[in-house]
């Protein structure tokens, strides 16, 4: 086992997975989810490691400092945007698969690796924590979530004030033994959001220099 370090958890998913497989023939199904994963692991400009592939999700992560906001909207942008173009696609055969979208968690913290018979394994509670964190109570089905604990993480590079942004949205949630995960997210299914991709500037200053958030509740 490698010694303890700390890490970024870049884990994007597929939104409406369960019910494309359930309406789909298997072996097209399993053709057209192959491509959508494939597009999102080619456009994986940010050199990410993956520690696994679980069936509509992608763990990604990387030791080292995180990653600045910015990079993380980009690079899920580009991720977003041939993945949206695989939907378009795959749709002419299987309109079913227009229901499909993509979100993305992002978490930082304390994480381990290990040899398993040749395969390399991520170990710790910040990998369990990305995990639950897949299941939350945001009604849209993209979006970019970012824990405080990467976003204070990053805060710590950068303390300068900024505007607030109008379309964070801020959650804290209990998970049995894990206790209380707080989090901001953007909604990618905004109109604005996808006409003004210019506006990942602003964004990502505002997440980067706010430490702590304005309002949470706990679901």
């Amino acid at each position: 086992m490698k010694n303890r370090d700390r890490g970024i958890i870049f884990m994007p998913d597929i939104s409406g997975f369960t019910r494309f497989v359930k309406e789909t023939d298997m072996l097209a199904g399993q053709k057209v989810v192959s491509k959508l994963l494939s597009s999102i692991i080619e456009h994986n400009e940010m050199q990410f490691k993956i520690a696994e592939i679980e069936g509509d999700a992608i763990l990604f992560y990387h030791f080292g400092k995180p990653f600045a906001v910015k990079k993380i909207l980009n690079q899920f942008d580009k991720m977003l945007r041939a993945f949206e173009q695989v939907v378009e696609d795959v749709s002419k055969d299987f309109p079913q698969a227009k229901t499909l979208s993509l979100k993305l968690v992002v978490h930082y913290g304390e994480l381990t690796r290990y040899d398993l018979m040749g395969f390399q394994k991520l170990y710790g509670s910040t990998v369990i924590e990305a995990h639950r964190l897949l299941k939350n109570d945001i009604a849209q089905p993209c979006y970019v979530l970012l824990t405080d604990a990467y976003t204070q993480a990053v805060f710590k590079t950068n303390k300068s004030s900024s505007p607030s942004w109008d379309n964070k949205k801020e959650l804290c949630q209990i998970y049995d033994e894990l206790g209380s995960i707080c989090f901001s997210y953007l909604p990618f299914d905004f109109p604005a959001i996808k006409r003004r991709r210019k506006s990942f500037d602003k964004i990502a200053d505002s997440i980067s220099n706010s430490p702590s958030p304005v309002f949470t509740y706990t679901a």
